[in-house]
C-alpha cells in the first residue's frame, strides 16, 4: 500500500491526531468533544465510499459510549432477531473480568458474544463465567496466542456444524467455529467465524 493512501486512510481513523495523553483527558475532561470523535463517520463513509459490496454501504457503523448505547437499545429491542457482539478480548484469562463488568453496564442481553484471541490458558475455567450462556471455542495449533470462543444465551438451540470446519495445519492455521442457531421461535440462524493466526 503506498503512503499517500496510507496516510489518507489512516487520517479517518478516530483519535488519529492526538496523543495518549490528549486522548486520556478528553475522555475525562470533555465529555462533549469525546461524543463528537465517537459520532463522526469519517472511516465508515470512506470506506464505503470505495466499496464494491452494497450490503456493506448498507451498514450502520457508529462509536457509542455505554450511556448512548443504553438509550439506544431501549428503542431496538424489540426489533431485533439476533444480538451479536464481538471483541477482540486479547486473552479471556486477563480481560474476563474486565469483559463481564462491561457487560454488566450495559442494559442490553446480547444473544452471541463473540471474542477473538482468546488464547488458551486456563479456558475451561471460562466456560461459566457469562451466567445462561453456552460456551463454544476453537484454539490454535502450536501456540497459546490466538484462539475463538463464542458465548451462546441458553434460551437458543445450538448445533455445532462439524463437517464444515477447517482442517488447520502447520501452513494453514485457522480456527474457526460453524454454527446453527435455532431461536425460541424456530428461526434458524447459521453462524460462521473463522480467525486465522
Amino acid at each position: 500500500m503506498d503512503s499517500t493512501f496510507h496516510n489518507q486512510f489512516l487520517r479517518h481513523l478516530p483519535f488519529y491526531n492526538i496523543t495518549d495523553l490528549e486522548l486520556t483527558n478528553e475522555f475525562i475532561n470533555n465529555k462533549l468533544l469525546c461524543n463528537k470523535h465517537l459520532t463522526s463517520n469519517g472511516l465508515t463513509d470512506l470506506l464505503k465510499q470505495i466499496s464494491k459490496n452494497d450490503d456493506f454501504k448498507s451498514l450502520d457503523c457508529k462509536y457509542y459510549t455505554d450511556a448512548h448505547f443504553n438509550n439506544l437499545s431501549k428503542s431496538i429491542k424489540p426489533t431485533v432477531e439476533l444480538s451479536v457482539y464481538h471483541l477482540n478480548i486479547r486473552s479471556l484469562n486477563a480481560s474476563h473480568t474486565k469483559l463481564c463488568q462491561f457487560l454488566q453496564v450495559l442494559d442490553f442481553e446480547f444473544d452471541v458474544i463473540i471474542l477473538s484471541e482468546i488464547w488458551t490458558y486456563n479456558i475451561e475455567s471460562y466456560c461459566n463465567i457469562l451466567e445462561g450462556y453456552t460456551f463454544l471455542y476453537d484454539l490454535p495449533l502450536g501456540t497459546n496466542i490466538g484462539g475463538i470462543g463464542i458465548y451462546v444465551k441458553n434460551t437458543f438451540h445450538v448445533k455445532e456444524m462439524q463437517h464444515l470446519k477447517i482442517t488447520t495445519s502447520v501452513d494453514s492455521k485457522i480456527e474457526n467455529i460453524w454454527l446453527e442457531i435455532c431461536s425460541p421461535d424456530k428461526q434458524i440462524h447459521s453462524w460462521r467465524y473463522l480467525q486465522a493466526t
